[in-house]
């Protein structure tokens, strides 16, 4: 095993280090009192708790005290981020095991990847999915269908959106063999200004322009070029 290295916690110089090990420890220092007396705060390693699994650090600076996770501290320190991904991962599923040479920057995708793969989490999906009402077959005369996405949403009972998901292979293209083309987000101002001024349902116009549906639902409600439609987003409370 490397020998454990030790760097100032960016913010807290002189105060806090982190380590290669994923510990903390606080510097001793010399602190003025209330009343201008100066007393001497002996530097140690400090104890994480346990917080959903991760080990944190409470640490506190002139009486305010925030929480740091050792995991992400010491890939902050320590290992590179050029991709600039959001998330640490554990290589050996070990939460508790915060050396630098078992974390790694993650996507959301890709540590959610590393746990199928290693078996702690399952892929759910097809009639397995809580909220699915399709049958395989269903699924299968959908794919192939020449009807319009309105009718088999209709006669099928579900939204157009599920339609055009299976018939882009966006969802159950294990199933059907579609395999689905991520959209190029790149849209023009007068192809958004189209969009946004259209009565046509979200699914047509996705289909019409080569978009996403949230694409289109982004344009329509003002969460995306909101400079170009004018249009301002109102975020929904949830009731």
């Amino acid at each position: 095993m490397k020998k454990e290295k030790w760097v100032d916690i960016i913010g807290l110089e002189g105060f806090y280090k982190i380590s290669s090990f994923g510990r903390c420890k606080s510097l001793e220092r010399l602190v003025k009192g209330k009343k201008g007396s100066i007393r001497k705060i002996n530097g140690k390693i400090l104890n994480p708790v346990l917080s959903k699994g991760y080990w944190r650090y409470c640490i506190s600076i002139n009486s305010k005290t925030k929480h740091y996770y050792a995991h992400i501290l010491a890939a902050k320190h320590f290992i590179p981020n050029p991709e600039n991904k959001p998330e640490v991962n554990h290589k050996d599923f070990d939460k508790g095991n915060n050396c630098i040479t078992n974390l790694e920057w993650n996507t959301r995708v890709e540590n959610n990847n590393h746990m199928i793969a290693g078996g702690r989490r399952k892929i759910i999906r097809g009639t397995d999915a809580p909220k699915n009402i399709l049958s395989e077959k269903e699924v299968l005369r959908i794919a192939s269908s020449k009807e319009t996405i309105k009718n088999l949403a209709a006669r099928y009972n579900v939204s157009e959106n599920t339609i055009y998901s299976v018939q882009t292979g966006d969802n159950w293209g294990w199933l059907t063999g579609i395999k689905y083309k991520k959209k190029n987000r790149y849209v023009s101002e007068k192809t958004v200004l189209a969009i946004f001024n259209s009565k046509e349902s979200g699914v047509k116009l996705a289909k019409k322009y080569s978009l996403t549906t949230f694409c289109v639902s982004s344009i329509k409600t003002g969460k995306a070029w909101s400079s170009i439609t004018g249009k301002k987003y109102t975020k929904k409370l949830k009731q």
